[in-house]
């Protein structure tokens, strides 16, 4: 057995039989020797700890990481979305403030220019425009103008011009030729409302004749 030597004065001699007296041992050289071996232990066991909780450490951040790069990559995905959304809602801003100060002049060109648009489409709608049933047109020489350049089919008449739609004045003028009665009232049965109003319009003033040869109704104009 070996043998270790201590040297210590009068004073740390005495706190040391206090110590050992205090924890239960009769030797004091039992005493140092656990005093020894568990200062040793104990460095051991903080050493293995610290150790431990590196290698813990370590662990805990590979698994962090990945997380911590989609957070990031969400955080600046988020910044980009929040600046294209400004970026548009100042690009509207101007149209809507210029929008707002000139809505009357803006509404007014809408309007005519939805007149330029539509003429047509009315007329399509309608069938037959009268020139009586227009009321007051600032320039209806210019509006049936527009209606005959664009392929619209105007009839002059001495009280009126009257406007009619090509597919509509196509299908009247055949409905017309296989009419053989020369009776209004029995020709009437032939035609649908707007039709018979034509009728009636153009029977008026000549412009439809019913011809004994063909026994059958004619435009005259």
């Amino acid at each position: 057995m070996k043998v270790i030597s201590i040297k210590v004065n009068e004073e740390e001699y005495r706190e040391l039989e206090d110590s050992a007296r205090k924890e239960g041992f009769t030797l004091l050289s039992e005493y140092v020797r656990y005093k020894l071996f568990s200062a040793t232990n104990e460095s051991k066991s903080a050493s293995l700890g610290e150790e431990d909780l590196r290698r813990l450490e370590r662990k805990i951040q590979d698994l962090i990481n990945p997380f911590t790069a989609e957070i990031e990559n969400l955080k600046q995905r988020v910044a980009q979305l929040t600046e294209d959304i400004e970026e548009l809602k100042n690009s509207e801003r101007p149209r809507e403030q210029v929008f707002q100060k000139s809505y009357p002049k803006y509404e007014k060109q809408e309007e005519e220019k939805k007149e330029r648009k539509t003429v047509m489409d009315i007329l399509r709608e309608k069938k037959v425009i009268y020139e009586s049933e227009l009321g007051k047109l600032r320039n209806p020489d210019q509006f049936f103008d527009k209606i005959q350049n664009s392929g619209g089919q105007v009839i002059p008449t001495e009280k009126e011009r009257i406007a009619i739609d090509p597919s509509f004045y196509k299908e009247f003028v055949k409905k017309l030729g296989e009419i053989h009665t020369s009776d209004e009232v029995e020709a009437q049965k032939f035609l649908s409302p707007v039709e018979y109003k034509l009728f009636q319009k153009l029977r008026t003033v000549g412009g439809i004749v019913f011809d004994g040869i063909s026994r059958s109704w004619k435009i005259n104009i």
